[in-house]
């Protein structure tokens, strides 16, 4: 009988890793159809993960700290996760795919795309 049991705990302490710690969505921001942000709320992170895409650290292999868009890009200022990258403000353009940066100020001012602290963003949800 105790051994029953001590397999049954063994058994849901192995099982906890298995489920989607998230199932209800609540840490999740749509952006498109195949852009979304991702909060991990036990570190404050924030990540842009695309759709099927398992790529460590999201889009821009960082944490973003600042993130607006429009219907063709999204701008983030991200700090990157290998310390050999370059943080900074970085573009992805939703028609391909195609992330760019670090661009300047002037080219987020000249966008028209406002972007404002991650935090302010998801939690407008």
């Amino acid at each position: 009988m105790k051994s029953n049991a001590l397999c049954l705990l063994l058994s849901i302490a192995l099982l906890q890793g298995c489920v989607d710690s998230d199932p209800f969505g609540f840490n999740k921001k749509r952006i498109t159809d195949n852009y979304t942000l991702l909060c991990f709320p036990e570190s404050m992170r924030y990540t842009v993960e695309k759709k099927g895409s398992d790529m460590l650290g999201g889009v821009f292999e960082g944490n973003v700290s600042r993130i607006g868009w429009d219907e063709k890009q999204l701008f983030v200022d991200v700090v990157k996760n290998y310390r050999g990258d370059r943080d900074g403000l970085y573009v992805l353009e939703f028609s391909n795919g195609f992330v760019r940066g670090p661009v300047s100020e002037a080219e987020l001012a000249s966008s028209g795309v406002a972007i404002l602290p991650v935090e302010v963003v998801f939690k407008g949800k």
